[in-house]
């Protein structure tokens, strides 16, 4: 950079664009830096949004086929985030299906329930499970995420 990038800082404020960017500088910006809230959150990717939740969140398909994880569904279970989508679902929850549902049926049944997912260090950790963020019948994954309810079951057996 030289000095000249620098140039808006020290510019007359009326010839300062709306975003404080000065017309002759070289600095780069994002379309974005200008976008209202909504325009901004509106052109944000889902993926980035899910890897960033707090919330443990999972993507899986009716054969039992995990699409995605966050790092916080990762922290859940002991797993590295990246690692997960080579796994199968009832690699991380062994008990959650019969084998008459599919996938999709049962966490549509199970939604709001505790549910038991396998840690790697082989214990259990409880988890409400939520609805499915994807709400049509045709989507062709479900899109859940867990409430960690272990330390809440430990206090109030």
């Amino acid at each position: 950079m030289t000095l000249n990038d620098y140039s808006h800082l020290d510019a007359d404020p009326a010839t300062v664009d709306g975003c404080g960017v000065h017309p002759g500088t070289v600095e780069r910006r994002r379309e974005s830096a200008c976008a209202s809230p909504t325009e901004l959150l509106a052109a944000l990717p889902a993926n980035v949004v899910l890897r960033r939740l707090p919330v443990p969140v999972l993507a899986v398909d009716d054969e039992g086929t995990v699409w995605f994880a966050n790092d916080g569904f990762a922290d859940l279970v002991g797993h590295q985030a990246d690692t997960i989508p080579s796994m199968r679902l009832d690699d991380l929850l062994p008990h959650l299906y019969p084998a008459r549902q599919s996938v999709m049926e049962t966490l549509s049944s199970r939604a709001e329930f505790i549910v038991e997912l396998r840690h790697a260090e082989g214990y259990t950790v409880k988890a409400k499970l939520s609805r499915s963020a994807l709400l049509r019948d045709d989507d062709p994954i479900a899109l859940v995420s867990f409430e960690d309810s272990t330390e809440q079951l430990w206090a109030n057996p």
